[in-house]
């Protein structure tokens, strides 16, 4: 592929649906059809994380906020396990109330066939975008495991989804207007020297690149 263009995400991937309480938000694009370059993503990540599941039917990427979904929950207590359910599960596997677009919660949810259900995907690859500080420290390790928990069983996984983690930076930092800074981007060109080429980018970083066949 070529150099990652400069994108304004907020004009080219902000195609989302948002939860009642805008405690998540998700997209999803068809890459069945696709004849020329396909970008979606998502910005402002400043402890936020981000799930992309890819494959070479569809892609979907769900963004779960921060401030109202993490660490606000005491996950020791039935209470706070239910908490984070309603407000960032319901987001993966469901039931939730959709605040925008008029759509049903199941179109907007992570998709158990990603793709039409005339057939399956040959492959998934799912990756869980979540911050850390101090070098290498997960900000919410818990939270992130329930996560993987909830895809696996939503997708039907044989291992858990892998997980990358980015530095969280101050939201004033400068760098965001001019990098890439708290941005995840996936791109998918389905005519790259004859192959259909895909990758997925956090923070400017190369997460993973592979080919459908």
């Amino acid at each position: 592929m070529t150099e990652v263009p400069k994108l304004d995400i907020r004009s080219s991937a902000f195609k989302f649906a948002r939860d009642q309480n805008e405690k998540w938000s998700a997209v999803k694009q068809n890459l069945d059809d696709a004849t020329g370059i396909v970008r979606i993503g998502t910005e402002e990540l400043v402890g936020c994380s981000v799930v992309v599941a890819i494959s070479d039917k569809e892609v979907w990427m769900g963004h779960f906020v921060e401030d109202t979904g993490f660490g606000v929950h005491d996950l020791d207590t039935p209470e706070g396990q239910q908490g984070f359910r309603d407000n960032i599960l319901a987001g993966i596997s469901g039931p939730a109330t959709i605040k925008y677009p008029t759509i049903k919660s199941e179109e907007a949810r992570l998709n158990p066939k990603i793709g039409t259900a005339s057939r399956r995907p040959k492959s998934v690859v799912v990756w869980i975008i979540t911050g850390q500080h101090n070098g290498n420290e997960r900000l919410y390790p818990d939270e992130v495991e329930l996560m993987q928990t909830e895809i696996k069983k939503t997708l039907s996984l044989d291992n858990d989804p892998e997980v990358h983690q980015y530095e969280v930076v101050d939201g004033k930092d400068p760098r965001f207007d001019t990098e890439a800074l708290g941005t995840v981007l996936f791109e998918y060109d389905p005519n790259n020297n004859g192959q259909k080429s895909w990758r997925l980018l956090a923070h400017k970083d190369l997460v993973q690149e592979g080919v459908f066949p």
